[in-house]
């Protein structure tokens, strides 16, 4: 009787076959990664066109875009900060159907250092929101929005020391 069955891959063969394994997931997972990003690039260009409606909204309720800055026009050059500090994008917070972040942050609006003036009033000049008497609009702005951070950033991983900087409106 001739023995000619064989019963197992030699050593030879079993690397060979890993190898091949090996090449073929080298190739695939560049693949892999430009889909993610692409699909992370649609996600950032949906959250652009999210703020885009949510400005649009708001001019089609007051007429006029968000205010890009609240203070008094011209701000003089050497005197303290005064203003709200609010930016456009709080102001379209609730067109953006993020009224949860947008409603607390004029809860205290009824202290009396607050003088009843809102973080919104564009007529009057308020405290700003990082005021001890606005504890509520203090929170709210530390509150991180999925649709202002684009997928592919990671602004929250490393912590960077915080620096204001404060733009003075030159009539000249």
């Amino acid at each position: 009787m001739k023995r000619s069955q064989r019963g197992a891959f030699t050593l030879v063969e079993l690397l060979v076959v890993i190898t091949i394994i090996g090449i073929l997931i080298a190739l695939l997972l560049p693949a892999v990664q430009a889909a993610r990003e692409a699909a992370r690039r649609i996600q950032c260009s949906n959250h652009l066109k999210q703020i885009g409606l949510g400005a649009h909204n708001f001019q089609n309720q007051n007429n006029r875009f968000p205010p890009g800055y609240l203070g008094p026009i011209p701000q003089p050059q050497s005197a303290a900060f005064s203003g709200q500090a609010v930016c456009c994008l709080a102001f379209i917070l609730p067109f953006m159907e993020l009224d949860n972040v947008w409603e607390p942050m004029d809860a205290d609006i009824s202290d009396p250092a607050n003088a009843g003036i809102s973080l919104f009033d564009l007529a009057q000049v308020g405290n700003p929101y990082w005021a001890p008497t606005r504890p509520h609009a203090w929170r709210m702005a530390q509150t991180k929005i999925g649709t202002f951070i684009c997928p592919s950033d990671t602004p929250y991983d490393k912590p960077i020391p915080a620096v204001m900087i404060y733009y003075y409106y030159d009539p000249s």
